[in-house]
């Protein structure tokens, strides 16, 4: 048995989960009975034992203001020790805090139009170049399956408008409902890359993840109008695939099983975002809408090391 199917996949002692094994369905769904069902923006989304229900106050997302107090100093402290932007070390700090809160740590402000601007353009130059190499090579190595890829009227496609998780506009149940369709969501997923050859010399990984709080109600403050049935990636998973053939079977099979309601497909191959291409596709599980990322393996390589720099450095403070 591949070992992202393993039927192991709790800690009991931590209740932390794996990403890489199947959710644990009866400790969620006893979670969900007990209302806790957002993840602690303190230990993530895998430490299940300090999912909680507070969603309002300056503390949202932690369990009470003396643990949203103690991140707030151990942020600060860390970002205090770097002495100035120049120093920062971008891959120890999310962009949203340190473009909220590091002003005021650091008593300068990060400047992205004058003073950080060369910085900034430079990291994206690079990062675009990085990726439009990787897709470079990709076409040359597979000509006609790049090409059947982005056909513009094949079944790889584009497809959907922007959806919505139907009934009322309740993040709390929203929030239950991404937990109840983890499972689903999962298995799909296994079977997605199983139908490419499965884990091995052709998938490299198959994970979940759910979004945390304080980045749902970003996104909906800035993308959706406050419309939190807007946000379909809460649930979500990543496949990322070891070559274009693969990838392209595991898109061939989940498009044609009738049974997989398929409701948006982006093909970032296409038209790609700042040089990353990839394959997103929402998917409706238990009545709640999904998202399956299929990823390159080349692409997501670069993308740890240099998209950081774009999301740290460039997109939050361009949004502003």
């Amino acid at each position: 048995m591949p070992n992202n199917i393993s039927t192991t996949t709790l800690n009991t002692t931590t209740a932390v989960a794996n990403k890489y094994k199947p959710p644990p369905t009866l400790l969620i769904s006893k979670m969900i009975q007990e209302k806790k069902i957002i993840p602690c923006e303190s230990h993530g989304a895998y430490d299940l034992s300090n999912y909680h229900s507070n969603m309002t106050g300056t503390h949202a997302g932690f369990h009470d203001t003396q643990e949203w107090s103690t991140f707030q100093q151990l942020k600060s402290s860390q970002l205090l020790s770097c002495g100035s932007w120049d120093n920062v070390d971008i891959q120890s700090f999310d962009a949203d805090w340190a473009v909220d809160h590091g002003s005021q740590v650091l008593g300068t402000s990060f400047d992205p139009i004058k003073l950080h601007r060369k910085r900034l353009e430079d990291a994206h130059t690079a990062m675009v170049n990085n990726y439009k190499q990787v897709v470079a090579a990709v076409q040359k190595n597979n000509v006609q399956a790049f090409a059947r890829l982005c056909g513009r009227t094949g079944p790889y496609q584009s497809k959907g408008k922007k959806c919505q998780h139907k009934g009322a506009n309740d993040l709390l149940q929203i929030y239950a409902s991404a937990l109840n369709a983890l499972t689903p969501l999962w298995e799909l997923s296994n079977r997605i890359a199983t139908a490419a050859g499965g884990v091995g010399p052709e998938v490299s990984s198959v994970s979940w993840s759910l979004k945390g709080l304080l980045r749902v109600r970003k996104k909906t403050n800035e993308k959706y109008n406050n419309d939190f049935r807007s946000v379909t990636d809460i649930a979500r998973t990543s496949i990322v695939f070891c070559n274009l053939n693969s990838l392209m079977k595991g898109m061939d099979y989940v498009l044609s099983d009738k049974n997989v309601q398929v409701v948006v497909v982006k093909n970032r191959f296409i038209a790609d975002v700042d040089g990353y291409s990839d394959m997103l596709m929402n998917v409706v599980l238990d009545d709640h809408v999904c998202e399956i990322q299929f990823h390159l393996q080349g692409m997501l390589m670069i993308m740890s090391a240099k998209f950081i720099i774009f999301i740290f450095l460039f997109l939050p403070c361009m949004l502003r």
